[in-house]
């Protein structure tokens, strides 16, 4: 037993992006659990983000993501998520990644449970990856905006405009919901953005979540020069 976890302990902290395998892993195991199970327990209620099952069943602002009904959707944001996501937690280390992954998490379930209230359709689960990915992927775009990605496997396309093109595909998804129009859910599913600038530029951004260390280096003169004392 001891062989095994030290095996596991070792792959998850293997390539530095442990976070990042563990939500996979979970992802992938309520996958399977749902499906071969969900008709003795119905774990989808329990982990999805369902707005009038609130606020009883709060841990689900940060289970609805793991939460997948579709095979192939989960293995294309999974492999997503593996290169955007390791990529940002590499960065910015574990510690700043997993905090930004829950606010970012927080605030589109949180923006969607909202829209969902607001617009009378409070039965409409949220769930999915693709949700706290698309701020996942506007992060990874502000901090490496000329990187290129082989979009299909065929055409060359710039971070930035590959973070414009999954924003706009999340928000259409979501634009017909309950057989109507919502620009309100549309919106939300994209709020994640707005955590991006809301913690500043390019710069700013792959330190992380330091805000009050920006504060302080702001604080000092931009053209400031160290003086050497001279000790006779």
């Amino acid at each position: 037993m001891n062989y095994y976890l030290s095996r596991f302990y070792r792959f998850i902290y293997e390539g530095a992006i442990p976070f990042t395998k563990l939500v996979l892993i979970l992802s992938g195991l309520s996958f399977i659990l749902i499906f071969f199970l969900n008709n003795i327990i119905n774990l989808t209620s329990l982990l999805a983000l369902i707005p009038m099952n609130l606020p009883g069943f709060f841990w689900t602002f940060l289970t609805y993501p793991l939460v997948n009904l579709d095979f192939l959707s989960l293995i294309f944001a999974g492999l997503w998520f593996w290169f955007v996501g390791g990529s940002l937690e590499r960065t910015w280390g574990t510690r700043i990644y997993i905090s930004f992954w829950v606010l970012v998490t927080l605030i589109t379930g949180g923006a969607m449970a909202l829209a969902a209230i607001f617009t009378k359709i409070p039965y409409y689960p949220i769930v999915g990856l693709w949700l706290p990915l698309v701020g996942i992927t506007w992060a990874w775009a502000k901090v490496y905006p000329e990187r290129e990605v082989m979009f299909w496997g065929i055409f060359p396309i710039k971070a930035i405009w590959l973070a414009w093109l999954h924003a706009g595909i999340t928000f259409f998804n979501y634009i017909h919901v309950g057989n109507k129009t919502n620009v309100y859910m549309a919106l939300a599913a994209i709020s994640g953005i707005a955590l991006v600038y809301l913690f500043g530029d390019t710069g700013r951004l792959g330190r992380g979540l330091r805000y009050r260390n920006w504060r302080r280096e702001k604080s000092y003169p931009k053209n400031r020069r160290s003086r050497l004392r001279i000790i006779k």
